[in-house]
């Protein structure tokens, strides 16, 4: 009997020792992640950005398969927009936002037409009122062949609204042919 009382004060000992040091290997790691930066509202700016860091210079050196860090970047920018679940939250690369500038600013000008790629010509859909286009007489339908002596023939819809637009007062000479019509128009 004294044997298995001894066994149970050993065994007890035993779990009071785990039990001391799973409490004080709490402290210490939780008081090293607070001096870390990685304490809920604690954490700094400068933590985070090494954490990032570490983790893609990590992933460069032992990942299988080589990787675009530019691209890891957007991505994990694509990713954090995507968690704020705001549709309209988003990142612009330096070329998209100028295009938007340049769209909302009103520092352009253009013909006036709105315009598609139908079998393979680009194609006056709507001529805006009281626009140049429509004071030239060009109607829904009429193909636009040449822009400024360059045809138009392979062009996508953007490279001739590219090739259209300028600043307000500037001149464009555009050539289209009406279906039905034997003539071009200049």
């Amino acid at each position: 009997m004294r044997s298995n009382r001894f066994e149970e004060k050993q065994q007890m000992r035993s779990r009071a020792i785990v039990v001391a040091a799973v409490f004080a290997s709490a402290l210490v790691s939780g008081g090293w992640l607070m001096q870390a930066g990685y304490a809920g509202t604690a954490v700094n700016p400068t933590a985070r950005a090494r954490l990032f860091n570490e983790v893609l210079t990590r992933v460069e050196r032992s990942f299988v398969d080589t990787v675009d860090e530019d691209d890891l970047y957007r991505k994990a920018v694509d990713g954090l927009l995507l968690e704020l679940h705001d549709p309209h939250s988003v990142y612009l690369p330096p070329d998209r936002l100028a295009k938007l500038n340049e769209s909302t600013t009103g520092r352009y000008a253009g013909v006036g037409i709105q315009m598609d790629v139908r079998d393979g010509s680009i194609t006056v859909v709507t001529p805006l009122p009281g626009t140049p286009a429509q004071r030239a007489g060009i109607v829904t339908g009429d193909r636009v062949v040449e822009i400024d002596g360059r045809s138009t023939r392979g062009w996508t819809a953007d490279e001739a609204i590219k090739a259209l637009r300028g600043t307000p007062g500037s001149v464009v000479h555009v050539v289209v042919e009406r279906p039905g019509s034997p003539t071009r128009l200049p």
